[in-house]
């Protein structure tokens, strides 16, 4: 069965899309924030310090959708629904892999220029479990072949379990960490 949503670009010049990209960044960066603050609060959880920074982070997609996925290396991939209202519920972005932003170990261990980061995978609560997330990743990896990246790499915060055995049932492994980010993460990657 397909899921009720058509996946597609951005359209940087559609007042209407933008609107729509930066409500539903918004509600990933909400999301995000509280359930780190949760984590954070468990033992294992990152420092109140570190949840800011990674936090701070994200602000950029949320607040400029269009300069942050602007590049033609980029893109970040709209979810509309088809069925019920109609509306953006759900989004996904292609980065390529920074050497700027990389994990001291990964310089040099791969080659970077062939290597995407699929980032703020995102769905509508009211969308969770009828496929939206599998059609967003799917998306995506095939937005990224045909951009000629060979390798797309992913992290995750460790208690988004669902989110980690739907990537591994995708045919996702375990990754050496490449993006440094302040907070713990598991890394996963594919070939594309």
């Amino acid at each position: 069965m397909r899921p009720p949503v058509t996946v597609r670009p951005l359209d940087p010049g559609d007042a209407l899309d933008l609107a729509a990209a930066r409500r539903v960044l918004g509600d990933y960066l909400d999301t995000t924030a509280v359930e780190m603050l949760e984590a954070r609060d468990e033992a294992a959880g990152s420092t109140r310090a570190e949840v800011d920074d990674f936090l701070r982070g994200i602000m950029p997609d949320v607040l400029d959708p269009v300069s942050a996925y602007a590049p033609d290396d980029c893109v970040l991939l709209i979810a509309e629904s088809t069925s019920g209202p109609p509306g953006v519920v759900g989004c996904v972005g292609i980065t390529p892999v920074d050497e700027a932003h990389t994990h001291p170990s990964a310089t040099g261990s791969a080659d970077l220029a062939v290597t995407c980061e699929m980032n703020r995978l995102y769905v509508a609560p009211s969308h969770r479990g009828g496929g939206v997330a599998r059609a967003l990743i799917d998306s995506s990896r095939e937005w990224a072949r045909s951009h000629g990246y060979r390798r797309m790499i992913l992290d995750v915060v460790p208690y988004r379990t669902g989110a980690i055995a739907l990537y591994r049932s995708m045919g996702f492994r375990d990754g050496a960490a490449v993006v440094d980010h302040p907070v713990c993460t598991v890394p996963l990657e594919c070939d594309l």
